[in-house]
C-alpha cells in the first residue's frame, strides 16, 4: 500500500506545534522502534530541511520518535524546529517525503500540508529577557569584625512593693421603667408587598413569551465568523477564521466555489482541503483536478505545474466513498504513471476503471480495452 503523509496542527499545543500523519505503514514489532523520514521541496533544485530547520542541497535524514498509533495511521509530534520551516512555505512549494521504519523501507511519499499552520511566532509573546546574576557581596575583613557588646541585665530590686488594695464600687441597680407602647402596624405594609409579587411575576412571563425583547427593543447579537458571507473572505487570516468557526462541509463547499469563481484559486485550494479532511468526496475530485496533469491549467489551479502522485492523493478518498469520476480520473491518472503497461500502479489503476466501468462511466470502460 503507498504511502500518504500529511501535516497539520497540532491544537492542543499551540502554534509552532504539529502532527505527521502517515498511512500505509506496518506497526513495528518493537513499540519504541524509532522513525526516520527525508524531506525534501522541489524548488530550487531540490533541498532537504535539516534537524536545526534550515534547508540544504546535501542529503539529511531526521531521526523522530516511536510513532503513536491512531488506528493505521502512525502519528509523530512535531516542534517548532521542524515544523516552523514547513509551517512558512507558500502553497506551490510540494514536498516529497522517504520513510524508513523497522525493516521496511525507505518508502516516498508526497508530504501535504494542511492548513493553517501557524508556527511559532504567531502566539506574539516576546521572550523573557535573561537578567545578569548579580554581584557577590564584597569579602568581610577580620579587622572590620567588631564584637556585638553583651547585653546589660537588669539589677535585682531586693524591696517588693505590694500595690495598694482597691476598694469595688457598690453595684448600681438602674429603676425600672415602663415598657414602651406597642406601635400600630401600618396598613400599607401587605399593599407594598403585593404590588411587589405582582411585579415579579409580570416580568417572569413577560421574559417567557420574549415581550421584552419587543418592549424594549432589544437587538440581535451579530453574526459570528463562521456565518461571515463568502464574498468576504479575501485573505488567508479571513479564511482562517471562517473556518474556526467549524462550518459544515457542505456549505465549505459553496464558499470554495465562489473563491474559485473569484479567482482567489489559493484560498479555494485550502477550502476544499478542509471539506475534503471532513469526509466530502466532492471536495477531494476538486483537490485531485488541480493536480492532475489532463485537468491541470493555470487558470484553474495556483499550482506551478502538474503533478500526478498527488492528484492520485486526493482522487482516492473521493473514489473509496464511491465517486465514479474520481474513480475513473485515479484510474487514468495511475495507468499514466507507468507507461509500460506493467506494475503494481497498473494494476490498481484497472481495478479503479473496472468499478466505473461497472457503475455506467462509458470513458472508463473504453480506457479498460
Amino acid at each position: 500500500m503507498p504511502l500518504k503523509s500529511e501535516l497539520i496542527a497540532d491544537v492542543r499545543r499551540g502554534p509552532g506545534h504539529g502532527l505527521l500523519r502517515i498511512s500505509g505503514l506496518t506497526p513495528d514489532l518493537d513499540p519504541l522502534e524509532p522513525l526516520s523520514v527525508r524531506i525534501m521541496q522541489n524548488q530550487q533544485g531540490g533541498r532537504y530541511l535539516t534537524s536545526t530547520g534550515a534547508w540544504q542541497a546535501e542529503e539529511v535524514s531526521q531521526i523522530l520518535p516511536a510513532p503513536g498509533w491512531d488506528g493505521a495511521v502512525a502519528v509523530v509530534p512535531l516542534g517548532p524546529t521542524l515544523f516552523d520551516p514547513l509551517a512558512q512555505l507558500p502553497n506551490n512549494v510540494r514536498l516529497r517525503m522517504w520513510v524508513t521504519y523497522g525493516a521496511a523501507g525507505p518508502e516516498m511519499s508526497s508530504l501535504s500540508l494542511v492548513q493553517p499552520l501557524p508556527p511559532s511566532f504567531a502566539r506574539g509573546e516576546a521572550p523573557e529577557p535573561v537578567m545578569p546574576p548579580p554581584p557577590p557581596p564584597p569579602p568581610v575583613m577580620a579587622e572590620e569584625l567588631i564584637p556585638e557588646p553583651e547585653p546589660l541585665l537588669p539589677e535585682p530590686n531586693p524591696q517588693r512593693i505590694e500595690p495598694p488594695l482597691r476598694e469595688e464600687p457598690p453595684e448600681l441597680i438602674a429603676p425600672a421603667r415602663d415598657p414602651l407602647p406597642e406601635k400600630p402596624k401600618s396598613p400599607l405594609l401587605p399593599l407594598l408587598i403585593g404590588l411587589l409579587v405582582l411585579l415579579i411575576l409580570g416580568g417572569g412571563a413577560a421574559w417567557k413569551f420574549g415581550l421584552l425583547d419587543s418592549l424594549l427593543g432589544g437587538a440581535k447579537p451579530a453574526a459570528t465568523d463562521a456565518q461571515a458571507p463568502a464574498s468576504a473572505i479575501n485573505t488567508r487570516e479571513d479564511l482562517a477564521r471562517y473556518l474556526g468557526g467549524n462550518p459544515a462541509a457542505a456549505e465549505i463547499i459553496t464558499t470554495a466555489q465562489d473563491l474559485t469563481t473569484r479567482g482567489k484559486l489559493d484560498l479555494a485550494m485550502l477550502a476544499w482541503q478542509q471539506a475534503s479532511r471532513q469526509g466530502s468526496p466532492e471536495a477531494g475530485l476538486a483537490l485531485g483536478k488541480m493536480y492532475d496533469p489532463a485537468t491541470w491549467s493555470a487558470a484553474t489551479s495556483p499550482l506551478p505545474q502538474a503533478d500526478a502522485e498527488t492528484a492520485a492523493f486526493w482522487y482516492e478518498p473521493a473514489a473509496q466513498a464511491g465517486n465514479v469520476e474520481a474513480q475513473r480520473r485515479l484510474g487514468l491518472v495511475l495507468k499514466a504513471m507507468e507507461p509500460g503497461g506493467s506494475g503494481p500502479q497498473t494494476d490498481k489503476a484497472k481495478e479503479w476503471l473496472k468499478k466505473a466501468a461497472d457503475a455506467g462511466d462509458a470513458e472508463a470502460a473504453a480506457a479498460l480495452k
